[in-house]
């Protein structure tokens, strides 16, 4: 619980005159696809806000990869800007992944207020030996890359950068913690009930990947006001109990869902050929995963499955309960 409302952040209280109760939660993304999600972004001076975005490509496996703006193949919808707030001071990349809260008809209830991403490659992933696009030899041009990758922090410090590239290699993740800003679901006006927490990557397709189809993973939870009320209260006085019910790895709803646990990760074939340049290239595939909440200690979860991308833990809302 809170005390702020408005606060991108704000501390965990227990106490006081509560604004607002929140579900916090620690999100991932993978590159698991054939060559490395690259983009570049560029504005023309620095009175100019934002910059405009990029998708490069790498020509086939150990194949030259686009060094530059100039040189990246396609142009995309989506923005670069520089967040100058406390915890961020670098580059974001606009609108990369959504979270929501859902009914288990589908209906969104609560959507993210977060709109920017820093992308680079953070970890490998518990898969990175059996994807054959995975960086094996640093000398190479995926792996001079990932090296980059590995090190970017978008700019940190930099606003009047007027060019700035993200993006990560095949085999690795970009993720973001419960406690960085917007990393939160409001659940203040939500009445108890079982609800899907779902994570999405490039859900409008605005990057071309070589597969879609594995873009969402969600967890299934329920909600409950103490007392067990139905509503929740005008006056918040104590936090929602939380409870994790399934995990759904690469699926996009969980709630409806007749399998308990990880679900497998459809592919399919969803290149956007008329969008891109007639040569062999190698595209990333982005997926988003989910997984259980685990509670080391009273208000605070986090994920507890290596093998998991996208961990969803509860802080200031109460206990977080895994089965």
């Amino acid at each position: 619980m809170v005390t702020d409302a408005a606060a991108p952040n704000g501390d965990c209280v227990t106490s006081g005159a509560i604004r607002a109760a929140r579900l916090r939660f620690t999100t991932a993304e993978d590159n698991v696809g054939e060559g490395p999600l690259l983009l570049y972004g560029r504005r023309p001076n620095q009175s100019s806000t934002d910059m405009e975005v990029r998708q490069a490509f790498q020509t086939g496996r150990g194949g030259p990869i686009p060094g530059s703006y100039d040189e990246a193949e396609r142009a995309t919808a989506t923005s670069m800007y520089y967040e100058p707030a406390r915890m961020h001071r670098h580059w974001h990349l606009m609108g990369f992944a959504r979270m929501q809260l859902r009914t288990p008809g589908g209906e969104t209830v609560v959507a993210d207020r977060k709109n920017g991403f820093c992308l680079g490659d953070r970890y490998r992933t518990a898969d990175a030996d059996t994807l054959p696009g995975a960086v094996r030899d640093t000398a190479s041009p995926e792996g001079q890359l990932a090296q980059r990758l590995e090190k970017s922090r978008c700019g940190y410090r930099d606003p009047r950068a007027t060019e700035m590239f993200e993006g990560i290699s095949v085999g690795s993740g970009d993720d973001y913690r419960f406690n960085v800003d917007f990393q939160w679901l409001d659940l203040t006006n939500v009445p108890s009930g079982t609800y899907d927490v779902v994570n999405t990557v490039n859900s409008d397709r605005t990057l071309v990947e070589s597969s879609y189809d594995n873009n969402s993973s969600s967890i299934s939870i329920s909600v409950q006001w103490p007392n067990g009320a139905a509503a929740p209260p005008s006056v918040i006085t104590e936090a929602p109990a939380v409870t994790l019910l399934r995990s759904c790895s690469g699926r996009e709803r969980c709630t409806a869902a007749t399998k308990v646990g990880a679900g497998s990760v459809a592919r399919q074939d969803d290149r956007g050929l008329d969008q891109v340049p007639d040569a062999p290239l190698t595209r990333s595939a982005v997926r988003g995963r989910s997984g259980p909440i685990r509670t080391p200690g009273p208000a605070t979860g986090r994920n507890g499955c290596s093998s998991v991308t996208s961990a969803l833990g509860c802080c200031c809302c109460g206990n977080a309960n895994a089965p």
